[in-house]
């Protein structure tokens, strides 16, 4: 027997995932729609949806090793 509700939360996760990854790419186009408070309320929404946590605070030392992986890869321009 297939549990429905389980289903649809997985459903529903997905779908809003979907809809982040959407937003991103409009926002990384400057296509962006909304005004600021619009927009910071539709990100909570999706976000809560998906599960997924916005950091607490800014951890300093994983964007330094985030910016050394970088130096160290292959989108370092020439």
């Amino acid at each position: 027997m297939v549990d429905l509700p389980a289903l649809l939360d997985t459903k529903r996760k997905h779908d809003a995932l979907n809809r982040l990854n959407e937003v991103s790419t409009l926002i990384a186009t400057g296509n962006r729609a909304m005004d600021d408070a619009e927009y910071k309320k539709f990100i909570d929404v999706l976000s809560k949806e998906t599960g997924v946590k916005a950091p607490e605070k800014f951890d300093r030392a994983k964007f330094e090793q985030l910016r050394a992986m970088a130096n160290m890869g292959g989108n370092k321009s020439r």
